[in-house]
């Protein structure tokens, strides 16, 4: 029998509050979200994967979810209106994350859903967090979830339509391999159409005179290839053409944190227009650069860049608030042919362990 209340840490971001074990089963619910929103789910599980198959009803989009529980990896992919892959989301816990902990607490009330036995759990105690009741069988299989917040009532309930016992074959609940891969994501961005398609590729490095802040970027058309360095050790990795984004985290350790990929080949995401600012011309190594604001109309934060005439970028500073948050200078500066290598990702973006 299970404890009085138990805490689990390091859960799959996306499926927080599933059962630590369960049989193989195979069900299928319905999501109720607010006033005619409705979604049907179709949930997989074998072992400590998890597969939930997302369709709402309203609008069509179709999604899909795959959570490790046993390294704590949430992987949700986007479909679209022919169910090919077009986008990418990875996040893992770690056990020190408070955000991703699952509490469940015994209320002493048990129910019937579908014919079947199920003991109802607290899954949020507390009472500054929404309140969370699931109805779970013996065998670990939830029949129903109720999500609400004070004296407003339901926020959001999901309801088993039905349940089946069996095996699923281990792939099918794990995310695809082609998901992994490199090439499947750049096909889809290299038919970009671009102002900056007769542009020179070229390559700058920047850090901030305080030391801890580096930028290196690179340019080969369609990509812009941005590989940070945080004054914390922490590293980030953005990757885009008009169709196609990437942006990648990882640990002081190089362990990966997040991944997100979005592709629009049918609709190019729409290019910035900086305008040019009235600050005064600077010499940076040697060249001439024209400050920019590449957030223009923002509130609260902005992004300048200094740029040369073939808009290489030897000064970026950010400001929140009021306050300088980024100030980097170039160091270094290369125009040369990149080749398509340069600009695609190192392996340990797609090195999850899947």
């Amino acid at each position: 029998m299970p404890r009085q209340a138990d805490v689990f840490r390091g859960r799959p971001p996306e499926a927080v509050f599933a059962p630590q074990t369960a049989a193989p089963h195979v069900v299928t619910t319905v999501m109720h979200y607010g006033p005619g929103r409705e979604e049907r789910i179709t949930i997989t599980r074998v072992g400590n994967w998890i597969r939930e198959d997302h369709n709402h009803t309203g609008s069509g989009r179709k999604w899909i979810v795959f959570s490790d529980i046993s390294s704590g990896t949430s992987f949700s992919i986007g479909l679209d209106d022919n169910g090919r892959y077009r986008s990418l989301s990875i996040t893992r816990s770690r056990p020190t994350d408070s955000e991703y902990v699952s509490t469940r607490e015994r209320t002493g009330q048990r129910e019937t859903a579908l014919g079947e036995d199920c003991e109802v759990w607290n899954m949020a105690a507390g009472k500054n967090y929404p309140t969370r009741l699931d109805c779970v069988t013996r065998d670990g299989i939830t029949l129903w979830s109720r999500t609400s917040y004070g004296s407003s009532g339901i926020m959001r309930s999901e309801q088993a339509l039905s349940v089946e016992r069996r095996q699923s074959t281990p792939d099918y609940v794990r995310p695809p391999n082609e998901v992994f891969a490199w090439a499947y994501w750049s096909r889809l961005g290299e038919g970009a159409t671009s102002t900056f398609a007769a542009a020179q590729d070229y390559e700058v490095t920047l850090s901030s005179a305080a030391g801890g802040d580096t930028r290196t970027i690179r340019r080969h058309f369609p990509w812009t290839y941005i590989d940070s360095v945080r004054p914390n050790g922490n590293k980030s990795l953005s990757i885009a053409s008009r169709t196609m984004r990437l942006y990648f985290e990882a640990d002081t350790r190089n362990q990966p944190i997040s991944l997100s990929i979005i592709a629009q080949p049918e609709q190019p995401f729409p290019e910035p227009a900086p305008v040019r600012t009235k600050q005064p011309a600077q010499l940076v190594l040697g060249e001439v650069c024209t400050w920019f604001d590449t957030f223009p109309g923002a509130r609260d934060i902005g992004s300048y860049e200094c740029r040369t005439w073939d808009s290489i970028p030897l000064r970026i500073t950010g400001i929140t608030w009021g306050h300088t948050s980024l100030d980097l200078r170039a160091t270094r500066i290369t125009r040369r042919y990149l080749l398509v290598g340069a600009v695609a990702p190192p392996s340990i973006v797609f090195d999850w362990v899947h």
